[in-house]
């Protein structure tokens, strides 16, 4: 009996010393990100979401898919992320453009057919979070220092640890799993193990009658020169999506 104890004893002390060494594994990596998008001056992001609907009886339901880009650049304080909807329930396209420079913020929603400078940057990227996957807030809660931008804020993910490696296309990634804890939201993110920058996110969300995984691509480019065409509002080449 003693020895069985013994043997049961030292196998939950190996378990939780795994557990703690994936935990900093996972921390030192996390920092190490944190640190390339707070310092990086130069930002931009191509990527898609992808939201799949299943029934509570296990039958899948609709799927939608947006593409969104992001640019960033620091310096200048000049700031552009849109997105247009793929596939969805909608039988139309829709576009979301938002657009900051010198602490100025414009946005434009395609249904609302003109653009409006009423919000402030935090605000803009709020409303269309929603609407957006969430994608509007992911990344950018990571390269601004506000309190209130609240993506993918760590302070919001419980217990993440280093769940082992992947590949994305060519890169090599770290994959870490966690919980968001203020929605139950289990949580798994890869990292580029050569950039350190977010290359996917993966979500599973319980709503009413449904379970939701949202899966968040990101192709980004760091310190790199951005064409001026990638930083301004122009909004007029998207009127034709207004509905």
């Amino acid at each position: 009996m003693k020895t069985r104890l013994l043997i049961v004893l030292l196998g939950h002390l190996c378990l939780t010393s795994n557990a703690q060494q994936a935990t900093g594994k996972a921390q030192q990596i996390i920092e190490r990100m944190q640190q390339v998008y707070r310092t990086a001056r130069t930002y931009q992001d191509a990527g898609e979401v992808i939201s799949e609907f299943t029934s509570k009886e296990g039958k899948q339901g609709f799927t939608n898919k947006l593409a969104f880009t992001t640019a960033y650049d620091r310096k200048a304080d000049q700031f552009r992320f849109f997105y247009e909807t793929i596939k969805g329930r909608l039988s139309y396209t829709y576009v979301y453009l938002i657009w900051s420079a010198n602490g100025e913020t414009k946005h434009y929603w395609s249904s609302d057919k003109k653009p409006k400078g009423d919000f402030s940057l935090e605000s803009a990227l709020a409303t269309a979070a929603g609407i957006s996957g969430t994608s509007s807030r992911k990344i950018t809660s990571y390269l601004f220092d506000h309190s209130n931008m609240t993506g993918l804020l760590l302070q919001r993910l419980d217990n993440v640890q280093l769940a082992g490696t992947e590949k994305i296309e060519e890169a090599n990634c770290f994959v870490l799993k966690a919980m968001d804890s203020s929605q139950k939201i289990p949580t798994t993110f890869w990292v580029d193990s050569k950039s350190f920058m977010i290359r996917k996110i993966e979500e599973h969300m319980q709503i009413p009658n449904n379970s939701v995984k949202t899966t968040i691509s990101f192709r980004p480019i760091v310190n790199q020169p951005i064409a001026a065409k990638d930083l301004a509002f122009d909004y007029e080449r998207y009127k034709s999506f207004e509905n």
